[in-house]
């Protein structure tokens, strides 16, 4: 994911893109005004955004976005909290004060990748897949296997639970021992099954019932946040 800063203030702007990387993004694009971010042909998915700057103001360059239709998360970034009435929108994930705190900065990043699940990366083996492509993974003795869109499966020598806490914070739950599911994929959730968009269903054990419900429940509510 292609990660955005627009600051008219150097410093600021400088100190951010080196908490980008210190958190290992290096995919950054910087701009000193919203002219300079408008011209900019193939926007990026996540924009750390300051919101007074000379020219238009950063809760202008939200509005015009919004109204754009360009799909461009946005996380403000300000000395001034009595803006933030103002800069609540559609798109806008999060609201930070400078300085900013590299946890906090992190904490956004995941959200966006949360909700851009296309842009999560996963490596098995020699394959690359994006975490959008995966319905669900399933135990397979010392493997797990994953199964994807167009019916496409992968194999990998590590164990279920090890992906569990790996893709937890991206959408995944383990319903059952021998699945993990990507709720992107789910249809519905009921006290047996999980079904997906596609018509397989998933067993759900006791065990980890509400577990899977609670966790499907703070997805559904985090996609509308």
């Amino acid at each position: 994911m292609v990660i955005g800063i627009c600051d008219d203030n150097t410093n600021e702007l400088e100190r951010l893109k080196e908490q980008c990387e210190n958190a290992g993004y290096t995919d950054i694009c910087t701009f000193t005004s919203a002219d300079e971010f408008l011209e900019m042909e193939d926007k990026p998915g996540l924009l750390f955004l300051d919101i007074e700057m000379k020219g238009m103001s950063g809760i202008d360059l939200k509005d015009f976005l919004e109204l754009s239709g360009i799909q461009t998360y946005i996380v403000f970034y300000t000395a001034h909290s009595e803006w933030m009435p103002e800069a609540f929108g559609r798109n806008v994930i999060g609201f930070l004060r400078k300085p900013v705190i590299s946890r906090e900065v992190q904490r956004c990043i995941n959200k966006a990748i949360f909700l851009r699940k296309e842009y999560c990366i996963i490596n098995l083996d020699q394959t690359r897949l994006y975490c959008g492509q995966i319905l669900y993974i399933q135990a397979n003795g010392v493997y797990t296997t994953f199964i994807c869109e167009d019916d496409k499966k992968y194999s990998v020598r590590k164990p279920l639970r090890s992906w569990e806490d790996e893709l937890r914070d991206f959408g995944f739950c383990c319903p059952h021992r021998s699945y993990v599911v990507n709720f992107q994929h789910v249809e519905s959730i009921d006290a047996n099954y999980v079904t997906l968009k596609n018509g397989i269903s998933l067993p759900i054990s006791r065990r980890h019932a509400k577990k899977t419900r609670d966790a499907y429940k703070d997805y559904c509510l985090t996609k509308l946040a």
